[in-house]
């Protein structure tokens, strides 16, 4: 099994991140995007930001 190095939570960086994001959707918002189609696209389990992590040795 292959180790990962760890990751480290910078708040600061989360937000900026959370920043650009409320400015991109003000920005679709102004370029006609509904706000429907803007809280699809930030849903928190959409299909592409979902990963499944299935180890079919695991017992339950």
């Amino acid at each position: 099994m292959e180790t990962q190095e760890p990751i480290y939570f910078d708040p600061q960086e989360r937000e900026r991140e959370k920043q650009a994001s409320r400015e991109a959707d003000e920005r679709a918002l102004a370029n006609g995007v509904s706000v429907a189609e803007i809280e699809a696209k930030n849903a928190f389990l959409t299909p592409d930001r979902t990963i499944i992590h299935w180890d079919p040795n695991r017992e339950f």
